[in-house]
């Protein structure tokens, strides 16, 4: 049923995908960030905290952002052309995967940075033959650079940018100046805001302040690391199976799928130096995790015990939400 839902029914699908992320994200499992940045994420300090003061905005608001990074990734997978139209495997397991625990229901930097860095992933993959590349590359710099602007630590995935213009062949010479300027624009126009209107944490130093900071323990319970184990061993067949048949797969799905894979490397960098808690970093593992689960399920979905997990992920969520 969810297998054959997610895979023709496109109006359907994102119906049920909203739903289920304004209950659990915005309702039944909320949780407010409490957590002190010490001026690690200048513009979520400046323009994005004080709206949190109202409850009901910050609630709809975290529902909102959690729906919109799903659709992007949904977008994100079709664009690479080895999908049908009508697929929202990508999106439902997006979903799930970020709602394994309630500790990461906030609307923390990581989680709203979140939001561009998908947007710019999805920009470099459609430079792949792309008339209009020079524009996309840096669209992608722009977005990316806000992502940083927000949340600092972002700033180690800066290199994305150029592994990705390697991987799609886009080596001219303005493409490497568009990237810097797309990169440096949103940085000089902020900081120097920050030093006309004297805002407090908005300038150069704060963009490396995070290398100074200690990091922050999370508390899990057993539960939590069940879950955590059960998504693990299902990414680990997932990127396993990707990797076994890259070579079936089309140029520009191929060349996508290697770049997501240098994103794990990144992303294993930004989870280590980070200081933020690790209850709130863990949420930027959903992106490549529901890229390489939902193509395994897209690609094994006539197996049975296909069937049977997507039910047990589903159950596992549902569990870990309400009643542990």
């Amino acid at each position: 049923m969810i297998v054959n839902l997610f895979r023709h029914t496109q109006a359907l699908s994102i119906l049920s995908v909203f739903l289920l992320t304004i209950t659990m994200w915005s309702f039944l499992s909320y949780q407010e960030f409490s957590e002190v940045s010490n001026g690690l994420s200048p513009l979520y300090e400046g323009v994005i905290s004080p709206i949190l003061n109202y409850s009901i905005i910050a609630r709809i608001l975290t529902g909102v952002f959690i729906f919109w990074q799903a659709l992007m990734v949904n977008k994100l997978m079709i664009g690479q052309g080895i999908y049908s139209t009508n697929t929202f495997y990508p999106a439902l397991l997006f979903v799930l995967i970020s709602s394994a625990s309630p500790v990461f229901m906030h609307l923390s930097p990581n989680f709203i940075a979140l939001l561009f860095l998908i947007i710019a992933i999805q920009k470099i993959i459609n430079c792949y033959l792309a008339k209009n590349a020079h524009t996309l590359i840096f669209e992608s710099a722009f977005l990316l650079s806000i992502a940083i602007l927000i949340h600092p630590p972002y700033l180690l995935f800066s290199p994305l940018i150029w592994i990705g213009m390697s991987i799609f062949s886009l080596g001219e010479w303005r493409c490497w100046v568009l990237s810097v300027l797309g990169l440096a624009c949103p940085l000089i126009i902020g900081f120097t805001l920050g030093a006309y209107f004297k805002i407090q944490y908005l300038n150069f130093n704060s963009l490396l302040l995070f290398f100074e900071q200690t990091q922050v323990v999370s508390q899990f319970s057993i539960f939590d690391l069940l879950s955590f184990s059960i998504f693990g061993i299902a990414i680990i067949l997932a990127i396993i199976e990707v990797i076994f048949s890259l070579k079936k797969k089309k140029i520009k799905a191929r060349k996508s799928f290697v770049l997501i894979l240098w994103l794990f490397l990144f992303q294993g960098l930004y989870l280590f130096v980070d200081p933020s808690p690790l209850s709130s970093k863990l949420q930027i593992l959903a992106l490549p995790a529901s890229i390489f689960i939902s193509n395994y399920y897209y690609y094994k979905k006539t197996t049975t015990w296909i069937k049977v997990s997507l039910y047990i992920l589903v159950f596992t969520v549902l569990l870990h939400q309400y009643w542990v």
